[in-house]
């Protein structure tokens, strides 16, 4: 045997197993933060630049990871997210994700849309759909999420009167004739990176032409506008 085959050989019987699997795995644990690695289907994500989660990943077949054939496109959905929850930076996609809609299309392809939550309160914004062509194999995933939030306190020392009476007082902007109201809680993302616990204030009356506002709970501080139109649909 030619020589520089043998060595050749006997180095590779030196590479350990488990590199040998690294390189054969599909997406789960695949990505690196650089984007630079190719996946398994030439599946290259687009990524968040602020807190590196993924935006976008198309591929193929191959693509699904975990999501084997048989189940319902939700249970497929829930085991991708949980096969892939480190490249997609979250802990426990059970608890953090819940789907919200299933829709499929007249030429047979589905979407599963999710909106992401933590310790029972929604994200403000974190949402992510899940595509699935007629085969029910999944292809695309695309959406707008956020890692999963750590060091949020979901309680606060202020009561619901003594919040909105702080906010009203910190914001000039918020037409209080409206008759503001504590709507809902939510865990909002100060950009895309850092997560507070925050409240959305309502108008009583939805004959008012007056707009929602997210606030900090603790501070009061106003974080976002929210045109009444758009709100009417919900969040």
């Amino acid at each position: 045997m030619n020589r520089k085959i043998k060595y050749m050989i006997t180095i590779a019987s030196l590479v350990p197993a488990f590199l040998i699997s690294a390189c054969a795995q599909d997406i789960t644990g695949a990505v690196k933060k650089n984007d630079r690695a190719e996946l398994t289907g030439n599946i290259m994500p687009e990524r968040n630049p602020a807190n590196q989660t993924i935006t976008y990943m198309k591929g193929d077949s191959q693509f699904s990871g975990a999501a084997n054939s048989g189940k319902t496109p939700e249970e497929q959905s829930l085991a991708f997210l949980r096969a892939n929850r480190q490249t997609l930076l979250i802990h426990n996609p059970d608890e953090e994700f819940r789907v919200v809609s299933i829709q499929k299309d007249n030429l047979g392809y589905t979407r599963v849309k999710l909106d992401q939550k933590y310790q029972g309160l929604p994200v403000w914004g974190g949402n992510i759909a899940l595509h699935f062509n007629p085969e029910g194999a999944l292809y695309l995933f695309r959406g707008e999420y956020f890692p999963t939030p750590t060091g949020v306190d979901i309680h606060t020392s202020l009561n619901k009167e003594q919040l909105l009476a702080k906010a009203i007082r910190m914001n000039p902007s918020i037409n209080d004739t409206a008759g503001y109201s504590i709507h809902k809680k939510w865990i909002y993302f100060i950009d895309d990176k850092r997560p507070i616990l925050a409240f959305e204030l309502k108008p009583s009356s939805q004959l008012m032409p007056a707009d929602n506002y997210i606030v900090d709970a603790v501070t009061g501080k106003l974080l976002n506008r929210l045109s009444n139109i758009e709100t009417q649909g919900g969040q």
